[in-house]
């Protein structure tokens, strides 16, 4: 049978370039993001053969609709049965798989995880990293799943990389740990030189992407004690907390400046002007232009060229 490559899609994961699709018209990629070892995808699966060899990434396959029959072959075991929704496989690093599934379309949600990222945190006491397993089912992960899903959706444009990072993180810790979260307590928040960098990077960098890992970093921590020492210091995510400093800047440049929205979007970290008056008014109550007709001097008089 002929190999068939990819159908399209913006990203392609390692183990996307290595697979051999034998029969169907294969795997179509739809929102993805991939950075500092960890990366998630939107995945339409039609019906297909596909062999995989084995690559360095730990890969959980998410279905996010039900699959009435997939084979499988796992370290030499065939079976066949159903892939229910909200169910998960587990491919350890180093292990080719078979698959397929002759009859219906599946929409699933892949998490690539590489050596590196699972090195940040393997104070989480990861287990199970070299067992494959199929049909795993977990509510906690149900629910990060969909969260990952709809941020990856809305992600283009939108400075969700610090969110996205913390929902990727929660689903490795929750799979192999048992724990959506720590399973020891951290005494204490934050240092207060540790705190003030962090909060002073991400008020330098409100048109950048800024990602978990780079705080984490700063402040010498792993990603993952990080964000639960910032929300007890804060008392709140550190997601939460950039999205304030972006609309509290926003605030400032609609009030003191001519800037055309549409620049002031960028500004402030969205690509996607439409995505930063979509939260500007959920924050503040009004859209932008609303804001700043309200808020900015007469000074100024009146920009022909705003839009909002």
């Amino acid at each position: 049978m002929k190999a068939r490559s990819l159908a399209r899609g913006t990203v392609q994961l390692t183990s996307y370039r290595a697979a051999e699709f034998l029969s169907g018209s294969g795997t179509q990629i739809g929102a993805a993001y991939t950075l500092n070892g960890v990366g998630a995808a939107l995945i339409d699966e039609t019906p297909n053969e596909i062999l995989a060899p084995a690559v360095d990434e730990t890969i959980l396959i998410v279905s996010l609709s039900a699959r009435p029959e997939q084979h499988a072959d796992l370290l030499g075991k065939k079976f066949q049965r159903p892939f229910p929704v909200n169910s998960m496989i587990v491919i350890p690093a180093g292990l080719a798989t078979w698959w397929s599934a002759p009859k219906v379309s599946m929409r699933q949600l892949h998490i690539h995880i590489q050596p590196a990222f699972l090195e940040k945190i393997q104070e989480a006491r990861l287990a199970d990293l070299d067992r494959p397993r199929f049909g795993h089912e977990d509510p906690a992960l149900t629910e990060i799943s969909r969260a990952i899903e709809v941020a990856l959706s809305a992600y283009q444009g939108t400075g969700l990389e610090l969110y996205i990072e913390h929902l990727l993180l929660a689903y490795a810790l929750r799979t192999f740990s048992g724990s959506p979260t720590a399973s020891r307590r951290t005494s204490g928040g934050l240092a207060p030189w540790a705190q003030n960098a962090c909060i002073e990077y991400m008020h330098e960098n409100l048109s950048r992407q800024v990602l978990l890992s780079d705080l984490a970093a700063i402040a010498g921590l792993s990603p993952h004690h990080f964000g639960r020492m910032f929300k007890q210091n804060t008392g709140t995510s550190p997601h939460a907390f950039m999205i304030g400093a972006r609309m509290d800047k926003a605030r400032q440049l609609l009030s003191d400046t001519t800037i055309p929205i549409l620049d002031l979007a960028d500004a402030v970290g969205y690509s996607a002007p439409s995505t930063f008056a979509r939260l500007f008014k959920l924050h503040v109550g009004m859209s932008p232009l609303e804001y700043r007709r309200i808020h900015r001097p007469r000074t100024f008089g009146k920009s022909t060229s705003e839009k909002e």
